[in-house]
């Protein structure tokens, strides 16, 4: 697999801005031979007030997307969990032009594209009937060791020459501390204990769960207008796992509103018990539709 070079320049400065999508690029893009070309319509599980679907709820269809895609070349689920592995996501991003709505049929091509580091690159395109490109993604993940829960170093001779296809995205910068680490610091603080539902078949909680509690606490921020769980950009880094038997700790900033491109919040999520960081994220409000 080809290596994707991270813009470091970009760790530092994340919170300030990020460069927006080239929608018209993506749209563009040709997916390579090992793509996924999937349908799935926006549940009503997962629709905010107003009927359009939250971006958790785009993070969970491509979550499936990338499941199914990577099956087709030996690293789904079930093959690598045979193998005493599983792959693990660390930091992602996604950025959204229109959020679906109930009754719209969410279409996701997903593909790997590439190496950064430790971490295998893999890239989505998102849209709907008549609009091919309502969004798009791009995560960053690695593979850990079932048993001891710890990285395995040799990602690349693991993958070989697995066919990839155009980043669609910049690779996601690593999130600085965004949040004060003293509670009485932050503007918002709120705990929620792990519920046995949250946890996946990996025996922690799911992602588009922390993705949830990372948004879900931005109401009332400066400048977040709509609706907290539909930002128009989100960077997010995962850290550590939460564990069924965790309180997480959702915290977020006062936001940083900017009259021309909507707010930003920063959020972090760490352990009630041991103060063990779980997640780093921020989000941009603005000119996504919903």
């Amino acid at each position: 697999m080809n290596r994707v070079p991270q813009d470091r320049s970009r760790t530092v400065s994340v919170l300030e801005s990020l460069p927006d999508p080239d929608w018209p690029a993506i749209a563009r893009a040709d997916a390579p031979v090992n793509a996924s070309h999937l349908s799935y319509p926006v549940r009503v599980r997962d629709a905010v007030p107003g009927g359009a679907i939250s971006l958790p709820g785009l993070a969970d269809i491509c979550q499936e997307a990338a499941a199914r895609n990577a099956a087709g070349f030996g690293q789904g689920l079930t093959e690598t969990m045979a193998r005493g592995a599983v792959w693990v996501m660390s930091r992602m991003r996604l950025a959204v032009r229109r959020y679906p709505r109930l009754g719209e049929t969410v279409t996701v091509d997903t593909w790997p594209a590439g190496l950064e580091r430790r971490g295998a690159l893999r890239v989505y395109r998102l849209g709907v009937a008549d609009e091919p490109v309502i969004g798009a993604a791009i995560s960053v993940w690695s593979l850990f060791d079932l048993a001891t829960r710890r990285p395995v170093a040799a990602i690349e001779a693991v993958l070989g020459d697995v066919a990839t296809g155009p980043c669609l995205l910049p690779v996601p910068p690593t999130v600085p501390p965004t949040v004060p680490a003293s509670p009485g610091g932050a503007a918002r603080e709120r705990a929620y204990p792990v519920h046995p539902a949250q946890i996946d078949v990996y025996g922690h909680v799911n992602h588009t769960h922390l993705i949830a509690w990372c948004l879900g606490e931005n109401a009332g921020a400066d400048g977040v207008a709509a609706s907290p769980l539909c930002p128009r950009d989100m960077v997010i880094g995962f850290r550590a796992e939460a564990r069924p038997d965790d309180t997480v700790v959702a915290r977020r900033d006062a936001g940083h509103p900017n009259a021309e491109r909507g707010g930003r919040v920063g959020s972090a999520l760490t352990a009630g018990a041991d103060g063990r960081e779980i997640a780093r994220a921020v989000a941009w409000y603005g000119s996504a539709a919903q």
